[in-house]
């Protein structure tokens, strides 16, 4: 079988995707001819646990990629609806994600005009469910995470973390306000935050950070720098008692709370969008669901991602109105947490035992499987 893929390989989302499903391909090299067409520069900083065998077969995969490409190839490509109107192959498999629940006429149309669309999440696909050919295939755990035997902080404190790009959408700043409302400046408690947003310049994260303190000075929350190496972000999951990522307004998937709770962390979240997809997975106890009562649909305009008349990226998010019903579930899993570190069984064992669960049943093994078999109906 042969398999022409048309994807990013870079520091976000789209490339850690990307990354992950070519070395699932990898493994399968036998069975499966690919011959890559990157989009964009490829950047492989963030994968500095890589496999050289992995690099050299994705160069030799790169290389003559356009002299190689046959009429009757099928391409997988891995991008935003918009800028998937053009093909690389006569026939296209388009891999996407979708947050919102609108699709526009431009969407639309661009999804009609792909052989056929796998998106990540069942809730994207249910948004295109006019559409013919359309699919989904779940993410799976990023297996260059591992479970590091390290104890981060003493048995007494809890360790929160909030992850992903600070926006409107995942609710960001209403998070943060609703945990210092019920942890700020008791120093049991911690909250490291990762929200740094690529796209936008740093008086725009500093307003942001003013607006979410509320004015306040808090001695027990921190905000971090973008992290560069997949190393790293393996000690700050691994470091994470309680995950808050999982409040987000609207996904396609959510990565960081997905790869937090395959390492064994606590979710505070909700089951909107594209969570209903994993959350249910999460072992018993672990998953602390924030009711839908406590979101609110709102419009998902914010002046930069989202603009009202686009043709693209119009609809609603989940916005988190109840803060004190998300604080309460932040208080009823850091209790949870205190009570696994004061119990007989060793704490990061309690951990890995919930994560392997979620693991085994989210795998990429299981989206390529999924993106193969469409390819071949084609």
């Amino acid at each position: 079988m042969r398999l022409v893929v048309n994807a990013p390989i870079n520091k976000v989302s789209f490339g850690n995707v990307s990354y992950n499903i070519l070395k699932e391909l990898y493994k399968r090299k036998e069975e499966v001819e690919v011959i890559f067409v990157p989009l964009g520069q490829i950047d492989m900083s963030s994968f500095d646990t890589v496999d050289k065998g992995f690099i050299d077969w994705l160069n030799d995969c790169a290389k003559d990629n356009f002299s190689r490409i046959r009429k009757d190839d099928v391409a997988l490509k891995l991008w935003h609806i918009n800028g998937s109107e053009s093909l690389c192959c006569r026939k296209q498999v388009l891999y996407s994600f979708y947050e919102l629940d609108s699709p526009t006429k431009l969407e639309k149309s661009i999804i009609d005009y792909q052989d056929a669309t796998i998106f990540s999440c069942s809730h994207s696909a249910d948004q295109f469910s006019e559409s013919s050919n359309v699919f989904s295939a779940g993410l799976g755990f990023d297996n260059d995470f591992k479970f590091l035997d390290k104890k981060y902080f003493d048995d007494e404190s809890v360790h929160f973390t909030l992850m992903g790009k600070a926006e409107k959408r995942k609710n960001t700043s209403a998070i943060i306000k609703a945990w210092l409302a019920e942890f700020g400046n008791d120093t049991r408690y911690r909250l490291t935050c990762l929200i740094t947003n690529p796209h936008l310049n740093q008086e725009w994260h500093k307003e942001f950070i003013l607006d979410a303190l509320g004015g306040g000075s808090y001695n027990n929350i921190a905000f971090n720098s973008w992290v560069e190496g997949n190393s790293q972000m393996n000690d700050i999951l691994c470091s994470s008692d309680v995950d808050l990522t999982a409040l987000s307004g609207a996904e396609g998937w959510n990565l960081p709370a997905f790869n937090a709770a395959c390492l064994g962390a606590h979710i505070v979240g909700n089951d909107c969008t594209s969570h209903k997809d994993w959350v249910g997975n999460i072992q018993k106890g672990r998953f602390h669901q924030v009711e839908g009562s406590a979101f609110e649909k709102v419009n998902s305009e914010d002046g930069v991602f989202f603009i009202d008349g686009s043709n693209t990226n119009q609809g609603n998010i989940n916005a988190l109105v109840d803060l004190p019903a998300a604080s309460k579930k932040m208080r009823e899993a850091s209790e949870a947490v205190l009570e696994e570190k004061a119990s007989d069984d060793e704490y990061n064992y309690i951990k890995k035992r919930a994560g392997l669960k979620l693991q085994l049943n989210h795998a990429y093994e299981h989206t390529v499987d999924r993106i193969l078999e469409v390819v071949k109906e084609l």
